[in-house]
Parts: structure tokens; sequence; C-alpha cells
């Protein structure tokens, strides 16, 4: 396991260092036999958080949910729509872990949302772009079905969480600093969602600093242009400005047709009954989650003690015999499991019965019911955004060179972009620090002047 750990194996044989690492089952039962009673219940409330967590995702990973549609860029890159359960709520930046069956059934991937639950109730969108084998072959199916030019193609995928920070850190700056690394801008594009849908009295402004290789990775921009620039205006109020740097090509011949980077929408067929994503991990249920710990440790003190009066106490009692303490940790750990499956298997039945009574009285949104033509896609879906278009001909667009942060952190203190600005930063490991490396600098000259203070946050997947 240590040695599959270390970074160059762990990067080029992510599976052998995925699956070696289940053997932390056999590491944690071993060890729980061999180690001293102190030391066991020091780690043992870890024990059971990790262990109650497990089986939580494995009842959450153990249905399906059917894919809505794709949208298929021009940059081999797709965006996923699926149904969620309107009361399953999550933080912008948050990631959920996709396992699709027709691709593989044992791979779990994690991709960053590009949603809003406070702007879509129902449904949640992910981006994925074309990076390995797996990206690849989920790409040549959706196009493969775009191109039979028919809805007979069912998709299905399970799903596990979403997980990320516990409240959106963002909203308490005046001012936005997001610096994104080619799909790095996927995390931003809920956050511009999520600011959108907020009530605030002074909305942040919001400098995006995108840099791509290619001109048809600013494509990615149409995920974002229909809902900022149509409906809030957050452009046209100059509350919302986007740079975008086009690091090898030149600038291209404005008098050429500008090529076609429309993206393609596949609708997957939807009849019939379809589960949603399950609001077992979402922010709203934290009450729930404490109770449910709460009464999962009780019932585990509660078997603990009924194994100890059946099998401890009787040959401890008044005799000189001792119990083997290897046998009373085993005792430990399988209470621990008994507990565990008990508590949460009753929630999941009361849960379920809950969600039967509510179908029948036709309340139920644990299932969705979908006809035939249910999922027609705004104009703007169905073609593409032509003002994302546009910005390939706007000076916002360089070509040919990487941006300079030194003179864009400059140029928003001479500006005053704002007193307290939040730098996010999704990309290369190489471009965090050089950003970190800046922002430092400018903290430094900040707390001299008392001008602007930039506050550094790096938003980073790297295994």
């Amino acid at each position: 396991m240590w040695l599959t750990s270390i970074k160059p194996i762990r990067r080029k044989f992510f599976e052998l260092f995925y699956y070696t690492h289940h053997l932390y089952v056999v590491f944690t039962v071993f060890s729980s036999l061999h180690i001293n009673d102190r030391h066991f219940c020091t780690v043992l409330s870890g024990i059971f958080l990790f262990l109650l967590d497990r089986f939580l995702r494995f009842l959450q990973s153990g249905r399906t949910v059917k894919i809505l549609s794709a949208r298929i860029l021009p940059c081999k890159a797709i965006e996923l729509t699926l149904s969620k359960h309107p009361d399953l709520k999550y933080i912008s930046t948050s990631v959920i872990l996709l396992k699709i069956p027709v691709i593989s059934r044992l791979q779990w991937h994690p991709f960053s949302i590009t949603s809003s639950s406070s702007v879509d109730k129902d449904r949640i969108s992910v981006m994925i772009k074309c990076q390995g084998e797996w990206t690849e072959r989920l790409y040549n199916f959706i196009y493969a079905s775009h191109l039979s030019k028919t809805r007979t193609v069912s998709l299905s995928a399970a799903v596990e969480g979403p997980y990320g920070p516990d409240s959106n850190y963002f909203l308490r700056y005046d001012s936005l600093l997001l610096i994104a690394g080619g799909s790095g801008v996927t995390p931003f594009l809920s956050i511009l969602q999520e600011i959108r849908s907020q009530q605030l009295n002074s909305t942040p402004r919001v400098l995006l600093i995108i840099v791509v290789k290619k001109r048809e990775d600013l494509s990615m921009l149409n995920l974002i242009s229909p809902t900022l620039l149509h409906q809030s205006g957050l452009q046209s109020q100059g509350f919302l400005k986007v740079e975008a740097f086009v690091t090898q090509e030149e600038a291209p011949d404005y008098e050429s047709p500008l090529p076609n980077y429309e993206f393609k929408v596949v609708q997957f067929e939807t009849k019939g009954i379809s589960s949603t994503i399950p609001a077992l991990l979402g922010t709203e249920v934290k009450l729930w989650r404490a109770s449910l710990i709460l009464i999962t440790f009780v019932v585990f003190l509660v078997l603990l003690g009924l194994l100890n009066s059946l099998f401890v106490y009787p040959k401890d009692h008044n005799s000189y015999n001792i119990y083997p303490s290897w046998e009373r940790r085993l005792f430990i750990d399988l209470a621990l499991v008994m507990g565990i499956c008990i508590t949460v298997s009753a929630m999941a039945i009361w849960r379920w019965k809950t969600c039967m009574k509510l179908r029948a009285y036709g309340h139920d949104h644990s299932t969705v019911k979908l006809e035939e033509g249910s999922l027609e896609l705004p104009m703007w879906e169905e073609h593409g955004c032509t003002d994302c278009l546009s910005l390939l001909h706007l000076d916002n667009v360089h070509y040919g060179r990487r941006p300079d942060f030194q003179g864009i952190f400059s140029t928003c203190a001479k500006e005053k972009f704002g007193s307290n600005v939040g730098v996010l930063v999704s990309g290369p490991q190489g471009m965090q620090e050089s950003v970190a490396s800046v922002c430092r600098q400018h903290c430094s000259s900040a707390t001299n002047n008392s001008t602007i203070a930039f506050n550094f946050h790096s938003i980073s997947f790297c295994l």
C-alpha cells in the first residue's frame, strides 16, 4: 500500500494504487486484534465514523440514475445532466463520483459539478473532458448516440456524493478573481450560477481568467453564457469580465469565416420511472446525520454489552480465567459492524416505506416519471450561444502567450477592483503555485498600504 502511494507510481498506475488500498480492510481487522486495548480505543471512533460513511455511500451508490441528456462540446468535452432529489443541496465547487456500467462496472471517477442547487432544483450537471481511456470510451459512446439520430439509447449511472465545502465562502468577498486552467473552469461555472441566484445587496465583481491551449477550448464558456449573459445581464452591468489566453495558437485571420463551435445535444431514452440522486449526503441533512451517528453509537454500545454479558462476563466473573484480549476486540469489531448495518438498514427501510406512501399520494420525489418529449431544451441549448462565440473576436482574447499574473494583480490594485478580493485558482499545480506567490507579494504590500487584500483559495483535484 505504501509503495503504490509514491507519486510517480500513483499517477502512472492509478488503478493499481486504488485496488491495493482496499487491503485496508485486512489491515484494520488484524491491527485491532494485535494492538493493545489503549491504542485500539484511541482509533475506535475514527473506524466507527469511517465504516458508517462507507455504508451510507454503499446504499447511495447501489441505485442507478438515468442520464437525461448530454451536450458535446467541440473541445472533446461533454456535459451530462442527471435527475436529483429536490432536497439534495450542495455547495458550489462540489464534486460527485460517477460509475457508468456501460463503460465500466468497476471504475469510479470524480467530476466537478457545473450546476447550482439554488438554480436547478431537480437536476445536476457535470462536465467531463476527454483525457483518458475511460472518458474516451464515454465520449465515443455519446457521439455514436448522436450520430444514430434516434432516442432509443438509454444511459444510466451510479452516483456518490456530492462532496464539497461546508459553505459558499466566496460570497463573503466583494470581488472575485477566478483563474482557471483548461477544464479547471468547471467549478467556476457553478460559482457564477450561485452568484446569480443569490439575492445580495451588492453583487460581487467577477474577473474570470481562463487559460487554454487551443481556441476550440473556449467553447467551454458556452456552459455559462446563457445564464449569465442573457438572463442576469451581469456582463452588461460591468460585474463580469472574461479574459481568455490561448497559449498554443496565433491570432486568427478575422476575415476568414469563424469555425463552427456550436455543440451537439443528445437526449437519451427516459420513458418510464427513473430514480433520482437521493438526499443522503447533501448539506441540508446535517441534523439527520448527527442523529444517525448518535443512534448508531447507542446501538453499538447495546450490542457490545449483550456480547460481553453472554460470553465475556460468565468466564471472567468470580474466576481466575481471563478472557483473551484479542477476542474482546473481536467482539468490539463485530458489535461495530452489526450496529452500523442494523441502524442504517432500518433507516433505509423506513425511508423506502415513506417514499412508497408519498408515491401513493403522488408526492414522491425519489423517482421521476419521464415522458417522451418532456426534456425539450431551450433554444440556446439546441444551437449553442452566440455570445460565447463572439468572444473569439474580442480584444479580451489573447493568443500565443500566458497571462502575466503580476500585471493582473497590479491592475486590480490600481483600478480598485475591491478592498477584499477572493482569489480562486483551479488548474495545474504550477499555475497555482505561481498565483499563490504573486498573491503573497501583494498581500504583504497591502498590509503596508491598507488598500486591497487578496485571499488565496486553491481548488485542486490532483491525486
